[in-house]
């Protein structure tokens, strides 16, 4: 195990767990907004992760799916966000 790696990831781990703590006291609906658009920005966190640190642990290939699946689920809660609050159904 990579003592620094699992360091680094940790500390830019953190926003996103802090973030997510802070929106599920919030429970109100910008909270959805405000997931979504933190699971977006891991997206981009994920693309460019090799630019950051390196991580002998993650295969190659998984910063670049963990960032597409992270992006569609943001756009996926922004757009649910949208459909459920303007009362439509999806």
């Amino acid at each position: 195990m990579d003592g620094p790696a699992v360091l680094y990831e940790l500390l830019y781990g953190l926003p996103f767990i802090m973030t997510g703590l802070l929106v599920w006291r919030m429970r109100s609906k910008k909270a959805l907004i405000i997931v979504a658009l933190a699971w977006m920005s891991h997206g981009f966190y994920d693309f460019y992760h090799d630019h950051f640190f390196l991580n002998p642990g993650v295969f190659n290939w998984y910063p670049a799916f963990c960032a597409i699946v992270d992006v569609t689920v943001g756009v996926y809660l922004l757009i649910y966000y949208k459909c459920v609050f303007s009362n439509k159904i999806i």
